[in-house]
């Protein structure tokens, strides 16, 4: 994920009354997932797991020898999102990799040797902690990603990982539809982080611009069952705006700041998807037999019980939408 992660680290609660979700017994078509940042984890509202199939925990990186590592703190977080799961039908993966986090993957990658340590390490704690699967998240900082080394390693992750029966996922950009083409074999899902880019009219990760990225890979071979469409749960300065104001709110920021009403997607000068777009591309993705949904990130919503919640939103359309 791009830097703008740091920065919406901390978030502010909707204020609005708060119904607390309850678990339902109607399964979502398709998969309802969201990243969970370590670094914000203290500000997870742990009742958005009623509302979710798949929870992205991110992340973790190689250290700078290519060795597999991983604070204490974060695996007592891991066990306790595993613990609060309890028999609930959600999936936890292990994150690998992020924007900064990328640094010291390109050296463990371009390394046979430490490359096939590392797939071994990470692969034997997914199976410790009895986790779903792993999703890399390798992106392109600070150079770009060698297509050899990435094909290498993806390629290495699915067979290591599939030899455990547990799943491989891959967070795919959509400026370069190729290169996450070219591992999608490799892959049981690709992620699409469809947000960040804006039309000629400052609007943000639009329904068009989620439309055509989907498309693009649809039509580029990769299997409709594969691919989750990613959306955004912040909003972006819109271009042009005064750069006196933060790059970036949580929707949590904008809520609290603005009071939008469900209909919106802009707010003062930013641009967010708001929860009667989420619910039109959720049913988007239901109709054309797409395999889900995925948020960054969880943490950046209002609680799961408000009228505002994004999840919630996307929720709601998946169960109703048969």
């Amino acid at each position: 994920m791009l830097p703008l992660m740091f920065f919406l680290a901390s978030c502010q609660k909707d204020d609005s009354p708060v119904t607390p979700p309850q678990p339902t017994t109607v399964e979502s078509p398709i998969i309802i997932a969201g990243y969970l940042p370590d670094y914000s984890f203290s500000s997870f509202d742990f009742d958005a797991l009623n509302l979710l199939s798949r929870v992205y925990f991110f992340s973790v990186a190689p250290d700078k020898s290519g060795n597999f590592t991983i604070s204490p703190e974060m695996t007592a977080h891991i066990r306790e999102v595993k613990s609060a799961i309890g028999n609930q039908n959600i999936e936890l993966f292990l994150v690998l990799g992020g924007w900064y986090e990328s640094e010291n993957i390109f050296p463990m990658a371009a390394s046979a040797e430490k490359r096939a340590q590392y797939v071994a390490d990470i692969t034997d704690f997914c199976v410790s902690e009895k986790l779903a699967g792993v999703d890399l998240d390798w992106e392109d900082y600070p150079q770009s990603i060698p297509q050899q080394d990435y094909e290498a390693l993806c390629s290495d992750l699915s067979a290591s990982l599939h030899n455990q029966k547990l799943m491989f996922s891959v967070a795919a950009t959509t400026y370069n539809v190729q290169r996450s083409i070219a591992i999608a074999n490799y892959a049981d899902f690709l992620n699409l982080m469809i947000y960040d880019s804006f039309d000629n009219s400052g609007n943000q990760a639009t329904a068009s611009q989620f439309v055509d990225a989907l498309a693009t890979f649809s039509e580029a071979g990769v299997p409709r069952s594969k691919l989750i469409g990613g959306v955004p749960f912040y909003g972006r300065r819109i271009p042009g705006a005064s750069t006196d104001e933060p790059s970036a709110l949580t929707y949590s920021q904008i809520v609290a700041r603005y009071q939008p009403t469900v209909n919106m997607n802009k707010a003062g000068d930013y641009s967010y998807n708001g929860p009667d777009l989420l619910a039109l591309k959720t049913r988007y993705l239901i109709d054309k037999s797409y395999a889900g949904i995925m948020a960054w990130e969880l943490t950046q919503d209002v609680a799961p019980g408000a009228t505002t919640s994004l999840l919630r939103a996307i929720h709601t359309e998946a169960t109703t939408a048969r």
